[in-house]
């Protein structure tokens, strides 16, 4: 390399800074590609920070408010610019961000598959605007008949046209070498220079430079992202949007230019930036353009277009002004720590300057590295920060959840979940709340009995109900059908004995407590109540047992008519059992299991005590709770814990002292002794009642 010439040392040492800085931009665009626009998670995060820009938030109010008007809503017809400011206030709302990001997960992952041209599919928050709109009456029709999808078609279509989502596997060995090759060509350039303080300099532009390069990427990306959209309005909405997205890319690149600035300070001779020398250099090149006639009229140029962005742009303006100040900070403090090793050294014997001590220079480089890690660490996690604080990506409402296996939680389960006052004609029941009303209280797994009815015209006693009758011969063709309990069996045909004939009444499927008679709602109903909790909580998981009566046909049918089939998760046997995240990011958040189950059962909906190991049931007092085997196979990856005392009329008085936190904590300590496991399920009557809530959340908590 000495043989080669100071000039051509000088020309290898910039062309190879020039790759450094084209290399770097490739490398921290690569790594902002494969850590945000190809991870769902990440993209609904920064894509919920998007909403913070009041355009976004028109922009996304006036496709909702469209699809409102298109699914006949006579209200929003009517009052529509009412409408879309109600609509607007909704959207900034933390209900609809969290809705917002489970629709950008979904249309992420069409758009890996190659089918996500359709658009934002919104349609699950309508109800949620619905409610916001005070239209509950009207909130099925418009679930019902809203289009699916339509939401920013346009723009989605012209994103899934993009080439780039094949381009993962290429884009990720592009990343790799151009890491590779920015820091080769970075140690080159230094080794290669023939004064190695300015090859360490040049290197630490080229830092600079590479990160502006990214910087312009972005700018370029919306200018042309802008273009694709025909709609003006959306032109502005689709700018703040990728300037959200992107905003933890801006600030690795601006941590890079830091970076490149300390270095070059740290290395550039200590002349140069001595203050008086600074300000005498500033003024004789202010002299020597103002001496210049295309030198004053540049100024005067660069003036004006200063004074336009401040006066067009000043909030962005003042964010420039203030980074400028910051890199002046931090460049001065690069300064300041690399002095002191000139000041400090080891005394001469001879009467000469003390000679710099290599511990002096330590410290000054360590100061120097310092300096930048520390700022370029801030600016980062700064900006993560405020791009993912919009939304959060939590798992039953924590974060660290995310990350456990089904197996590994405790929820809250209401045995005959159905059975409750709050459904009309109800008789003996062992729930307080609907089945929306327990959800919204934390329960989360909903034992249901299913059964076969047949309304007839003969109304419950006390009540404008119509009295649903058992269809008992139908139940009786189902395979494997449970005997009834004759108790039961005699008070349900007092109550029939005096209704009419039903043999022309459509057969339904109903939750019943063993007989129609005592009490019934529709399943799909109560479904659509459970789909409407997913919906609004999309966080949330839940779990349901149906002791069936009926077909695993049917129960596929009830399941598809109320919207929940997209929603159902599919455990594999011999497989741990997904984690919270996984159920959450895929939205398949609904588990399902039949006590019983049939040949026409899918996968998703497998027979409960193949799955689960449980404790007895039968319990006439609370001394009598105990943790001995009943169904299930020991090993099973799940532990039901049934935990209610049965009484006929249930006690609410007597679910509320088993259900008291000194009475679970003992049950389950004996459960954790005799079983070796804690529960994953706690079910009890009146399960809003008491500590059964707050105990599952506990033990959840207390891994």
């Amino acid at each position: 390399m000495n043989r080669l010439s100071p000039r051509v040392r000088r020309v290898l040492s910039v062309v190879l800074a020039v790759v450094v800085a084209l290399s770097l931009s490739v490398a921290l665009i690569g790594a902002w590609v494969q850590s945000t626009l190809f991870d769902a998670s990440a993209l609904s995060r920064r894509s919920v920070h998007a909403l913070d820009s009041e355009a976004v938030r028109h922009q996304v109010a006036v496709q909702l408010t469209d699809q409102l008007v298109k699914s006949g809503n006579r209200q929003v017809i009517a009052f529509r610019p009412a409408a879309q400011l109600t609509v607007e206030a909704l959207v900034d709302s933390d209900a609809f961000k969290s809705l917002f990001a489970t629709a950008v997960r979904r249309t992420h992952g069409s758009l890996l598959a190659g089918t996500g041209a359709k658009g934002l599919d919104l349609s699950d928050t309508l109800e949620l605007l619905a409610s916001g709109l005070s239209l509950n009456s009207q909130a099925k029709s418009l679930t019902s008949g809203a289009p699916k999808g339509g939401s920013f078609a346009d723009t989605v279509s012209a994103v899934a046209n993009l080439p780039i989502w094949d381009w993962r596997q290429m884009l990720l060995n592009i990343e790799g070498v151009a890491v590779v090759l920015s820091l080769a060509c970075a140690v080159g350039s230094i080794l290669v220079a023939y004064n190695r303080r300015k090859g360490v300099v040049r290197v630490g532009v080229a830092a600079v430079a590479g990160s502006g390069l990214a910087f312009l990427a972005i700018l370029v990306v919306t200018h042309y992202a802008r273009q694709m959209v025909n709609d003006s309005d959306l032109r502005q909405a689709v700018g703040d949007a990728i300037w959200a997205v992107t905003s933890d890319l801006r600030a690795r690149a601006v941590a890079f230019a830091l970076m490149g600035v300390v270095v070059a300070a740290a290395a550039a001779p200590n002349e140069r930036f001595a203050p008086e020398q600074l300000r005498s250099s500033a003024l004789d090149r202010y002299q020597r353009v103002r001496a210049s006639v295309w030198g004053t009229a540049g100024l005067a140029m660069a003036l004006v277009v200063v004074g336009l962005m401040i006066i067009t742009w000043p909030q962005a303006t003042s964010e420039i002004v203030m980074w400028m100040l910051g890199l002046g900070m931090v460049f001065t403090a690069a300064r300041l720590t690399v002095g002191l090793a000139q000041r400090v050294g080891l005394p001469a014997d001879d009467g000469q300057p003390a000679k710099r001590s290599w511990w002096g220079w330590s410290m000054a480089v360590m100061g120097v590295v310092a300096i930048a890690g520390l700022f370029s660490y801030v600016s980062v996690s700064s900006a993560r920060a405020s791009a993912e604080g919009a939304y959060a990506r939590t798992c039953m409402g924590s974060e660290t959840l995310c990350d456990r296996r089904l197996d590994q939680i405790t929820l809250a389960g209401a045995h005959n979940a159905m059975s409750s006052p709050a459904y009309k004609g109800w008789l003996f029941a062992e729930q307080i709340e609907s089945i929306g009303g327990q959800l919204n209280k934390g329960v989360r797994v909903l034992l249901i009995d299913a059964h076969y009815g047949r309304q007839s015209t003969v109304k419950v006693p006390g009540s404008n109900v119509n009295l649903t009758v058992t269809d008992i011969a139908a139940e009786f063709a189902v395979p494997d059908a449970e005997v009834p309990d004759a108790a039961l069996k005699a008070k349900a045909e007092a109550l029939a004995a005096d209704a009419s004939k039903v043999g022309s009444s459509p057969r339904g499927v109903y939750l019943c407590h063993n007989y129609c008679e005592l009490g019934a709602v529709t399943m799909t109903d109560e479904m659509s109540a459970v789909r409407r909790f997913l919906q609004t909580n999309p966080d949330q998981i839940v779990m349901i047992v149906v002791q069936d009566a009926v077909s695993s046909k049917d129960v596929v049918k009830v399941v598809t008519d109320a919207g929940l089939l997209d929603h159902v998760a599919t455990l594999t046997p011999g497989q741990p059992l997904p984690t919270l995240g996984e159920l959450v990011d895929n939205d398949k958040r609904l588990v399902m299991f039949a006590e019983r189950g049939d040949g026409d059962a899918p996968d998703w909906y497998p027979r409960a005590y193949e799955w689960f190991e449980e404790t007895p049931y039968k319990f006439d007092q609370i001394s009598e709770f105990n943790c001995d085997p009943n169904r299930g196979t020991e090993g099973n990856p799940l532990f039901l814990m049934n935990h209610w005392v049965g009484r006929s009329p249930p006690d609410p008085k007597l679910a509320k002292k088993a259900n008291a936190t000194a009475v679970l904590g003992v049950r389950v300590r004996e459960c954790v002794s005799k079983r070796g496991r804690v529960p994953n399920v706690i079910a009890a009557d009146f399960a809003t009642t008491g500590d059964i809530v707050a105990t599952a959340r506990q033990l959840t908590d207390t891994p």
